[in-house]
């Protein structure tokens, strides 16, 4: 008997055939003309290890602005049910969002 109380955890399809791209961050966006672009970007150590860790784009993501406000409102979406299901703690949920109410001129440019 499962507890009515918890959420069950949303079952993830695996797509082997799908390609992979991991990213740290999405380290710009611009928009304009119906679309917005986002690249993404990932941290790599620097290849002779005496160096800091250099950030490489590893994708650039173009789609057009009413599905790009789509996607950020499902992100949202998923985003509360991370929260509400354990899978991090609102603290780190808060504290994404402060950085940006904190710094609303940070990556402000539309190049």
């Amino acid at each position: 008997m499962t507890d009515s109380s918890k959420q069950d955890i949303p079952t993830v399809r695996i797509a082997p055939e799908i390609p992979v791209i991991f990213a740290d961050a999405i380290s710009s966006q611009s928009f304009g003309f119906g679309a917005v672009k986002m690249y993404l970007s990932r941290w790599d150590p620097d290849p002779t290890l005496v160096g800091p860790n250099k950030e490489a784009i590893v994708c650039q993501l173009v789609m057009p602005v009413e599905n790009f406000v789509r996607s950020v409102a499902f992100l949202e979406h998923r985003l509360n049910q991370m929260v509400a299901l354990g899978g991090i703690s609102q603290a780190l949920a808060d504290d994404a969002r402060k950085f940006w109410t904190e710094n609303p001129d940070q990556g402000t440019s539309n190049a």
